[in-house]
């Protein structure tokens, strides 16, 4: 199984460009990043934390932003337990812009997460707790149906 990769660069022709890459530098900031770090995420799209793949993506047409937290391929005779377990989390979701998808390449769980640009706070603080909070699902998951992490 492979890992995720952005599915555009952060460096779209679209308005919202320069405060995405400082929304993205001041959340990297928070999360502790090094300036290195923080250089291959502007540079990618791709960020790892806690040893969970991220793709970010900026949805030019909706202004928003996008991530995709990659929580591994599940295991053939798991998948209608995990599968029924997804939507139950989807349905009662505490947070909004959080829910679960399949990638359509990978067929990878992944947790996505939306934010809209225009309503997002300067300092970061919201796209970081979100970041945050798609770690903890995807923990969830992994830990219970047994799915890898990337890169593992």
């Amino acid at each position: 199984a492979r890992p995720m990769t952005p599915t555009l660069p952060l460096e779209p022709a679209h308005a919202q460009a320069p405060r995405l890459r400082e929304l993205l530098r001041r959340m990297c900031s928070h999360l502790g990043a090094s300036e290195a770090e923080t250089a291959h995420i502007l540079d990618n799209g791709c960020l790892r934390l806690e040893g969970i793949d991220f793709a970010l993506h900026l949805h030019g047409e909706t202004q928003h932003l996008e991530f995709y937290a990659d929580g591994g391929l599940p295991r053939p005779a798991d998948e209608h337990t995990l599968y029924r377990h997804l939507l139950e989390q989807a349905l009662s979701e505490e947070i909004p812009g959080l829910t679960y998808a399949l990638h359509p390449e990978s067929r990878h769980v992944v947790v996505k997460g939306s934010l809209f640009m225009p309503g997002l706070d300067d300092e970061a603080w919201l796209c970081t707790a979100l970041v945050l909070a798609a770690v903890a699902r995807v923990r969830q998951v992994q830990e219970r149906f047994g799915l890898l992490p990337t890169g593992e």
